[in-house]
Parts: C-alpha cells; structure tokens; sequence
C-alpha cells in the first residue's frame, strides 16, 4: 500500500471519488521537493522538502486538529517513510526509529500502535476469563466498546517500543497489524494475530493455546520462522495477512487466506507460515511485492507479474474470459507485449508501471480511481494503460480505498534537437515528465567534456506541447553536455540527456551539380571538420527553385527564388566514412585532428517532364529542426589568406540543375579513319553550361592482338568547338586516330586464374586502328554536362551514342532503277561494299555536265524486316535511298534560261551519282543515272533546238 521515492520536484496527481474521476494536477505539492509518497484505506501522506511529513486533510475542524497534533508531534524528527492502517499510523525517521499514532476518536482494539501503557486494553476479571481470552475482541460479547474500559486511541505520535539497538528500514500496515524490516534484514510484527498475520505461532501448543499467547502482541516481536532463511527484503500487509519478500527472491504468506472474515482462534486459519513462489517462471526471482484488501501483486527482475487473492473485481488482472474468482497461489499475469518494474494495490484495485513508465490500472473502477476517463466506472479485468498519462513517466503510486495519487517526478525524457552549433541562438525543447509553468524554470548545460564550462539559460513551459523551450546559449568549444532543468533554479534534475555542441564541418565538396528529374542518382558531400554521433545521418533538403537571373556570360546564378508551386524534398543521408579518434578519448578535438567524413544519399526525384528546374540544397545535422545552406568552400590547406581577405563577395549557395536531356542524334555519325579531324554535332536539349563543363569522349572496347575474350580499350576526348545559341546542339572535332589513348586490360581470365596479358608496348599500340575489320568499328560517344562524372542518355533504339568508323570510302555496285523522268521524284536506292551501318546523314552528289547538286540520303537495310542492328548484316544487305530531284537542278538558273529561250533537254540526260555516307567524303568513281524526258508533242522532232 506504500510506494517509494527518493525525492524531486514533480507533479502529483489524483484521481477518484475525490473528483469524480477526473485526473487532476494537486496544485498544493508544486514547486516542493517530494521525498516519497504513502497510504492506505481511505488516508494519504507524503514527506516533502526538509523530510517533513505532511496529511491530506478532508477540510473539517476534527482532522484539522489530527494534523496539527501529528505535524507537531513530529517537528523534530526527519521522516523517511510512512504506512497506514485502518485506524492507525506508522513514521520511520532517518534514523531507524517508528512512530505511531491512532486516528482521532476511533478505537484501537489489538495493540496496533506497539506502545507501552497507551495501547487499549480489552481484558476484565471474570469467572471466565480463559474463555474469553479466546474471542477476538470483535467477537467478545461481555465487551462494551463504549463502556469505561475503553481505551481511546490517542492522535499523538509516539515512539513504538523497541530495542534501542534496532535500526528498522521498512514498514507496513493492515488492518489491525503492522510489520517492520530491520537494515539486517529481521522482520518484527505486532498488533491483531488472530489469522496469524503476524506470523507468531508456535507448533508445540494447542491452537487454544496459542491463541492466548499470541492473540495480540502489544509491541514489535521478532518473526523466528525466518531465523534460518535469507534476509528479508520487503514486507507488504494486505487487511488481514502478510507477505514477505527475502533477498533471495522468494515470497512467503502468512495470515487470513483472502475470505475477508475475521476468523476465530479456535478456527484452523492457515497461519502457518507458507512459501508462496521461489521465482518466476523464467527463473527470475522477485524484486517488489504490494498488497490490497485482500489480493497481492508481486514483480520479478524480468519483468513478469504475478497476483493472487480475491478476484471478484477484477483486480488479479486476469482477464475478462478468466473464470478464477480467487487464488491461492500466484498467477502469472498475462500481458507478453509488457514487462513490469513496480506493482501496487489497495481496496480491490490494482496498478503497475512498465519499463516504458506508463501507468496501467485494473479491478475496482467503481469511484472512477482507476484514471480512465470520469465516464469510466467499471471494473477493468486486465491492466489497461492510462491514457491520460501515456507520455508521463510515472515515478511512484498510492493506491487508497477510493482515490489514486500518482506521483511524476521532474525528469527529462527527450531533447529535441540533441546536437548543435556551437554558436547557439536556436530553440531546444525538453520533453518529460512532472513540469510546469514555473517563473523559475532554469536549464543548465553541464560539460562531460573536459576543459569546457557550464551554460544556463531560462526555460518557458510551452502549454500547448507540454514542453519546456529554451534558447541554446553560445558555446566557447565544442563537447558534450548533460542538459538539466530546475523546476525551482536551484534543484536540477540528474537523467540529464546528452547535448552535443559542434563546430560547423565545412563542405568541400559536392559530386553533383546536375541531376536527372527521374532522381536516384547517388551524391557525395565531403565534409572537414568533427560530427559528434548523434549526425550519423543529416537530412539534405532539395529545394526547388525559379532562376531570376540566368545568363552563360554570368559566372554564377546570382538570384533564385523557392518557387511556390513546389514543395522540398527532405531526404535522409548517410555517413558512410568518419574518422575515429586515435586518442582514445573524446571525439571533440582540436582543428588540426579535423576529419573528412563522406556523406551519400539518392537525389529525389520531381514529376517534371523536359524542363529545367534548378533545386538549391541545404543540409540539417540534427534531425531536419534547423538547415543551413550547403556552401562549398576551399580546403583549409588550399584558402589564401590574403585572397579571402580581399573577397568581397559571399560564397554562394550549391545549386543542383534537375533536368531530362536526352542525346538525340549524332551528325554526321562516321567519319572516315583517313579523313581525320572530323567536326560532328550532338543534337541534345536542355543543353546546361553551368553543370561541370561539356566533355565528349568517344570510346572503342576492342579484342587484343592475343585473345578474343580480353578487352582493351581505346578513347579520346573530343574537343569542344561552339554551342548554339538555343542549347540544342554541340560541336565537337574528333581527333585523328594517331591521338587516341589504348588502354591494355588488366586481366586476362584463364583455367589457372587471373594473369597479367602480354601486350607489348611497341608499335602496334600505335597503330591499334590496323587490327579492326575491313567493316570498320563503331565508337561509343559518351555525352556529358558535368565534366565526364555521368552521361546523358540517348533516345536512339540502340541506346548508345555511337559513330562509326570507316577505313576508306569504298565502291558503288549498282543503282535500282537506272533512270527516271526529268521531273523528279523517283525513289532510288544504291548498292555499294562500305554500306555497314544505318545512318541518316548520308548525301548524294549528281554530276550533270558541269552542274553539281546535293540531296540527302539514307543508308537502311533493304529489306524492312531485317534486324536494324549491325551485327551479322554485311553491306550488301544495305541501300543509300534518296528521291531524284527535277532536271535541271533546283538552283541552276543559267539551264533555267537557256530552257526559256527555247532550248530543250535531250530524250535522255545521264547523271553521275556520288554517295557520301558521312556527307562530307565521297566515293571517287560514281554511278550513272539516266533522266528520261517525259513523251510528249514534238518531244525529238526539232533536233536542232535540242539543249547541249
């Protein structure tokens, strides 16, 4: 019925008949220093401040001037615990030493308070006096409780009679008995015996017997049965019986078997001393025990529950399917999802605190003392968490017949950020249990750091969250610090949680500044500095932006705003690299031990399709509550002094280019072996110089000279000529072949494992082109906007960007159909031995007399259901198609003139046909095509006005 504290400010909390059970804050015990709180039946108490030892007072003059006498009675004496039985008090000083005391005008019938010559007496001279010495005094007919013979019980705390040399470290009270537990771990009990709850019964007398001897013990009696057994840990006394925890972690019972009736002496009761349960059923032994009416509770180190006794309400926490109305042996109380750390009971109610520190209450719920809600009066039959408390950590409780006090110490559960920057000046907030408006509310950060100093700052209770909120004040160097509050500024609580102060990592590095819509790309920060472990994993926040100052000319983006149509993306990074502290000690060091620390996560994607969307990135060390631009700034090792100094202009914010180019086309996409420098076009959009810088590298992986199966490869990086003005296209010039850089592979994979491959540094790295086929070879273009760290895509069906080499512009076999009107039109399709890849970019030239004209053409497979793809088609499976233009050339004024003067073309024209399939290098011999003139009157009849 007692629960224990070892003292703090806090908030207590009551619930029950008192306010219809409405859980309400006592406004009385705020601000003061509780040491623990007590009670039982209908009484509660509690030490506070100096061990002073205060009443709950009901308000009316007679219990009024019951408080002043006992408060009087104990001004000089430091009480360290209190128990409560039906009419009477015990107090336990620092010192060792029990005081006790009766309720104003009620009747002390079994020598309760352990006092000489106050304690009541029953006993009157009679021809039967042995009879009567039978009878509890309840059950004494001869007995006037009103008569003269009365002893009244008497409010003025007195000292229990007991050895001087007992120091008593616990006690307990029932009905009418009560029991304490010496530091050496004896158990001493006194008061009514007759259900043999104080464990006095001797085995070689009568029941009768005994009865007479030990009826009634008028004052503290060493329990012998535990002569031989472990020390006594705890006692707990329910109404009429006690239970006993040892240091062993069993639990014996003695006294009334939970009927709830007064049993008379002469009746078998049980009093025999009996052990109860040695241990859980996991083999933990028990750690804590309580009592009710007629039920008890018993905690094992695990975490289990186990009750026993009455259940008619409930209050074993059984369940509601459980059919057990009672029980004489312990019960595990099933609820596996918890584990228990104290247990409490009182009247036919119960609770328990979990690891966790919520509160659970079951049983009786009839005066609403259970806590869960004023319309909840009924019995609950499994523990059931008071919700009202859910994110209070309940320190003690006091379970009375009709009331339940529950007492939140002032304690810190959670800090809010739990590192920062050691300029300070941002909010922090405490979570915990037992605060309150306080115009003294203090917060002080403690170093756990060597060498640092201790900070304070004023606290203000955030009454709509609960919380305090304080400023973090400005630390002088990095550390760690304990953070604690006082309710009152002077007495500041010890679970400080740890707060960790740092110096701001400068950023060096960023591996991204362009990015694709879809996301998913992994981007790398470097950092150089000291990150304490609580910012394993910052938060990047990718803000999108609209650019209101874009220029190429311009060096930087000078304004952006966060554009309001579009929200930012957190996304949670990693540190995947941080440096230990070879010291051995604390990571906090000076700035010469700074350390690089890589951070990685994926860049979030944006429902966008072709567009630009530049995104600026900021980076939050403690949980996403404060962020901070990312900024690159120079290694430590690289600033120069004087040139940062002369700096005027602030470092600007990183800024990401979010973006979907796509490479479309390379033009032309060959290019001759012999022919080389060759310009070439890429076709892309979205084309962003502010990313890294263009590069286009072409790329050949080839066999060696040596093997089929080992690769080696052959680059170049093309140069840079012109972008155009609406960033859709980039020239490049591919450099001659002599300037191509062969990289031999590695490895060579053999039955005897990996071997280093015997390519000979001599001439035929030189002239690695002269190993490709006659066919040529195709080179793959990878396009990039940052500076080679990734290519864009190409929306060809191959996938790839890629040009094909040529060693030579071969021969033209034929062409299908040979002629066709002067008019034009006619599709034409040429056959020739260099035909091997498709490309779009092919020209033909036709010859007519001295006139010369270009048409596009392409090259294709001529067949449409042949596979598009190089591999296994040779050239002669491939056609150069273009459409015939009009006789005389589109352009060829002088013929124009020449015809409108009356000249006339010949029946037949022959054209010769040159083909170019990087429309630059043509073939040398071409191939004739025949204009027909179309049939009409005088078509060759007049040869003399023929056009020659």
């Amino acid at each position: 019925m007692a629960a224990a504290h070892d003292g703090s400010h806090g908030i207590l909390y009551l619930c029950g008949e008192k306010t219809c059970g409405v859980l309400v804050v006592s406004e009385s015990l705020l601000g003061r220093r509780v040491r623990r709180i007590d009670g039982g039946y209908d009484r509660f108490a509690v030490v506070v401040d100096s061990w002073e030892l205060e009443c709950e007072q009901h308000g009316d003059s007679a219990e009024v001037l019951e408080h002043e006498t006992v408060i009087g009675g104990l001004q000089h004496v430091k009480i360290h615990r209190v128990a409560v039985g039906k009419s009477h008090r015990l107090a336990l000083s620092l010192d060792g030493r029990i005081f006790s005391w009766g309720t104003r005008d009620s009747v002390l019938q079994s020598a309760e308070l352990g006092q000489v010559g106050v304690s009541g007496s029953w006993l009157k001279k009679s021809d039967s006096k042995s009879q009567r010495l039978l009878l509890a005094p309840e059950q004494d007919p001869s007995r006037n409780l009103q008569g003269a013979n009365q002893s009244s019980a008497v409010c003025q705390p007195l000292p229990v009679h007991t050895s001087t040399e007992l120091f008593f470290r616990s006690l307990a009270c029932g009905r009418s008995h009560s029991a304490a537990v010496t530091d050496k771990g004896d158990l001493y009990t006194w008061g009514r015996n007759f259900e043999g709850q104080l464990g006095h019964f001797s085995t070689s007398l009568s029941k009768e017997h005994n009865a007479l001897v030990n009826g009634i013990c008028a004052w503290p009696k060493f329990v012998r049965v535990f002569l031989s057994k472990p020390r006594v840990a705890d006692v707990s006394c329910g109404d009429m019986f006690t239970v006993v925890l040892l240091e062993s972690g069993a639990i014996y019972r003695f006294g009334e078997r939970f009927t709830g009736v007064a049993r008379r002496p002469n009746t078998k009761t049980g009093s025999n001393l009996h052990l109860l349960i040695k241990c859980g059923n996991d083999g933990a032994g028990f750690v804590g025990i309580a009592c009710g009416y007629a039920h008890a509770l018993a905690v094992t180190s695990s975490g289990q529950l186990y009750a026993w006794g009455w259940n008619n309400y409930g209050q074993l926490g059984l369940g509601p399917t459980s059919s057990i109305k009672s029980s004489a042996t312990p019960v595990l109380v099933p609820a596996p999802e918890l584990e228990w750390t104290k247990a409490y009971a009182g009247g036919n109610y119960s609770a328990a605190i979990s690891t966790a520190g919520e509160l659970h209450t079951w049983g009786n719920g009839k005066h609403g003392q259970l806590a869960h809600g004023p319309g909840h009066m009924n019995c609950e039959f499994a523990p059931r968490r008071v919700d009202t408390l859910q994110r209070t950590v309940v320190s003690a409780v006091v379970c009375t017949a009709r009331n339940l006090y529950v007492f939140a110490s002032t304690q810190i559960a959670e800090i809010v950020p739990k590192s920062g920057e050691i300029t300070g000046g941002y909010e922090l907030r405490i979570k915990g249990s037992g605060i309150w408006s306080s115009d003294d509310l203090t917060v002080r950060f403690v170093p756990l750091t060597e060498g640092r100093l201790p900070r304070g700052s004023l606290g203000v209770y955030d009454e709509s969250t609960h919380e305090i909120v304080c400023q973090v004040p400005k630390f002088s160097l990095a550390g760690e610090f304990a953070v604690e509050i006082a309710m009152d500024g002077k007495h500041f609580t010890t679970n400080g949680q740890v707060f960790s102060a740092f110096k701001r990592p400068r950023i060096t590095c960023v591996s991204i500044s362009e990015t694709r819509l879809s996301g998913g790309e992994e981007a790398v920060f470097e950092l150089v500095g000291v990150l304490p472990e609580s910012c394993r994993e910052p938060i990047i926040r990718v803000i999108p932006c609209a650019v209101d100052f874009m220029d190429d000319a311009a060096e930087a983006v000078k304004v952006f705003t966060r554009r309001p149509d579009m929200d930012p993306v957190d996304v949670v990074a990693v540190v995947t690299c941080m440096a230990s502290d070879d010291s051995g000690g604390s990571q906090y060091r000076s700035s010469s031990s700074d350390t690089t620390h890589t951070v990685r996560f994926l860049t979030p994607g944006f429902a966008l399709t072709r567009e630009v969307l530049p995104c600026a990135l900021e980076i939050s060390y403690n949980g996403g509550l404060h962020f901070i631009p990312v900024v690159l700034s120079a290694p430590a090792n690289t600033i120069d002094s004087d040139s940062a100094t002369r700096s005027s202009q602030p470092p600007q914010q990183h800024i990401v280019w979010y973006h979907d180019a796509h490479v479309q086309r390379i033009r032309p996409n060959s290019f001759v072996m012999t022919a080389l420098p060759q310009t070439v076009c890429v076709d892309a959009d979205q084309l962003l110089q502010r990313c890294g810088g263009f590069s286009v590298v072409a790329r050949v992986d080839m066999p060696t000279k040596d093997s089929d199966t080992v690769q080696a490869s052959v680059s170049a990086t093309l140069k840079i000529q012109s972008v155009n003005d609406t960033r859709t296209s980039m020239c490049c010039v591919v450099p001659p072949l002599t300037q191509w850089e062969y990289t031999d592979a590695p490895f060579v994979s053999g039955e005897q494992g990996p071997t280093i491959p015997a390519v000979p540094a001599s001439r035929s790295i030189c002239d690695w082109w002269r190993r490709v086929p006659r066919t040529g070879f195709a080179v793959e273009l990878s396009v990039s906007m940052n500076g080679g760290k990734s290519a864009l895509p190409y929306d060809g069906d191959s996938g790839k960007a890629q040009l094909y080499a040529l060693p030579a512009v071969g021969s033209l076999w034929s062409v299908f159909p040979p002629s066709g009107e002067v008019s034009g039109g006619a599709k034409v399709s040429i056959s020739g031995d260099f035909f091997h890849f498709d490309t779009p970019d092919a020209v033909v030239s036709l010859r007519w007399r001295d006139k010369h004209f270009q048409v596009p053409a392409s090259c294709q497979l001529a067949s449409p259901e042949q596979d598009a793809r190089t591999d296994g088609v040779n050239s002669s499976e491939r056609r150069v198609v273009f459409h015939t233009p009009p006789l005389p050339f589109p352009g060829d004024r002088e013929t124009a003139a020449a015809i409108a003067e009356g000249h006339e073309l010949g029946a037949s024209e022959e054209v010769d046909v040159f083909i170019a399939l990087d429309g630059v290098h043509f073939t040398e011999k071409g191939l004739k095509f025949v204009y027909c003139a179309s049939p009409g009157p005088g078509l060759a009849k007049d040869n003399n006005n023929v056009l020659e």
